[in-house]
């Protein structure tokens, strides 16, 4: 029995797509059961506050283009104070 061009474009397919679809289930039932965990010694990011998906403005460890609010000021030693 010969194969015409055409039967072995169709038979190559087929078996293309049996090969892709394996490997496909094979990464699919592969990883992970259950809900997922962060490795053991890290911790979650703080929370931004932002609804999830949207980025910070400031990117952290980058100066931002506001300035930082002014350190809070120790009031001087009051030298009008009466000697005791």
């Amino acid at each position: 029995m010969r194969l015409s061009f055409t039967e072995f474009g169709m038979l190559r397919r087929s078996i293309v797509a049996i090969i892709a679809c394996t490997a496909l289930l094979a990464l699919v039932g592969c990883g992970i059961k259950g809900p997922l965990r962060l490795p053991p010694g890290k911790s979650a990011p703080a929370p931004t506050g932002l609804p999830p998906g949207v980025a910070p403005t400031t990117i952290p460890g980058k100066p931002s283009d506001t300035p930082a609010p002014p350190a809070p000021v120790e009031p001087a030693p009051d030298s009008n104070k009466a000697k005791e």
